[in-house]
Order: C-alpha cells, then sequence, then structure tokens
C-alpha cells in the first residue's frame, strides 16, 4: 500500500494492516510512505512513528531530490521545477499528471521485486477526491475541479483490472469525524 503522508492514506495502511495481519507473519502487506519533502512540518515524521507503533512493514522513501527538481508539461507549456511553482493546481499536476508520485511509487516496487501483475495498490481515496478529480467513477458528467494523485491515468488503469483497494473511496471526511 501507498502511504502519501495524508490522515487518508494513514488511516486506509493501519485497518488495511489490521485486516492482513496474521500473527507474527506481516510479509502479506508492504506499506510504502513515499517523503516528498512537501509536506507539512513533520507530518511525515508523525506518520511513520504512528504506523511504525502499530507494527507494520514499513519502507520510507526520501524522494525529496526527486520531487523538488521534478516539472512537467502542463496544456502545451513545461512547468517551472516543483520547487519554483507556487500555483497549487501545477504542483498537483507536477505530482500526478506528470507522474512523479506513480515514478517513485513504480522504482521502489522494482527494488522490491514486485510487479504491478503481484500486488495490490491500497489507497486512502475519498469520495471528494474522486468527484474532484473528475473520475468516472464518481461522476460521467463533471470536469475536474483539481488533480489528485490517487487519481491518475495509472491508477485508473488498475483500477480497470481490479488492483487498487479503496475502501474509503464512497466516504468523505465527515465520516471520519462521526467516528472520533
Amino acid at each position: 500500500m501507498l502511504v502519501s503522508g495524508g490522515v487518508d492514506s494513514a488511516v486506509c495502511a493501519a485497518l488495511l494492516h489490521k485486516a492482513l495481519f496474521q500473527g507474527d507473519d506481516c510479509s502479506r502487506e508492504q506499506a510504502i510512505h513515499i517523503d516528498n519533502g512537501f509536506q507539512r512540518k513533520e507530518e511525515s515524521e508523525q506518520v511513520v512513528t504512528s504506523l511504525h507503533q502499530l507494527g507494520l512493514n514499513l519502507r520510507v522513501v526520501k524522494a525529496s531530490l526527486t520531487f523538488y527538481d521534478a516539472s512537467t508539461n502542463v496544456h502545451g507549456h513545461h512547468t517551472l521545477s516543483l520547487c519554483r511553482t507556487v500555483n497549487p493546481e501545477e504542483k498537483r499536476r507536477i505530482i500526478a499528471i506528470g507522474g512523479t508520485f506513480v515514478k517513485v511509487a513504480d522504482r521502489t516496487a522494482n527494488d522490491l521485486n514486485l510487479t504491478w501483475d503481484n500486488l495490490f495498490l491500497g489507497q486512502g481515496t475519498l469520495r471528494p477526491d474522486l468527484i474532484e478529480s473528475a473520475s468516472h467513477r464518481a461522476t460521467s458528467r463533471a470536469d475536474a475541479i483539481k488533480t489528485h494523485h490517487n487519481d491518475s491515468e495509472m491508477v485508473r488503469q488498475l483500477r480497470l483490472h481490479g488492483r487498487v483497494v479503496e475502501p474509503f473511496k464512497d466516504n468523505c471526511i465527515e465520516t471520519f469525524i462521526k467516528m472520533k
């Protein structure tokens, strides 16, 4: 499962860990936290500490330099590098559309001798993520409001092949507030 560092993906990782954990054998799971260096102060460290306390088999990928220099093409023009971009949508596009997040995840999967044929992608996708990115899973008549790394073209292809686990995809954040 990929843990981007936000609350949604961290809670998803914890729940999938509980569902998959059997005795002392954590071999059925591998959580991968991609630290992109652009999160809130100490957010990445808090996620890692919390998930380690739960006993997750967690690999942390320090990818801040990769993200720092990443750029992409948006509507026919090349963006500035992520570290120099101030437009939030351009930043999201560099991460998602430009494939920076997916490239780092793919490289990490290769390092672990995994292929997309023998793994499932666990994500903390919420219903608003799908609505905002105009995913066909949420709507057939909307324009994208904003880009999400958990609804990139690669993720959409994996969904078509039944390789994505998104236990929250029909929930909004209010659901979690009520559970608290």
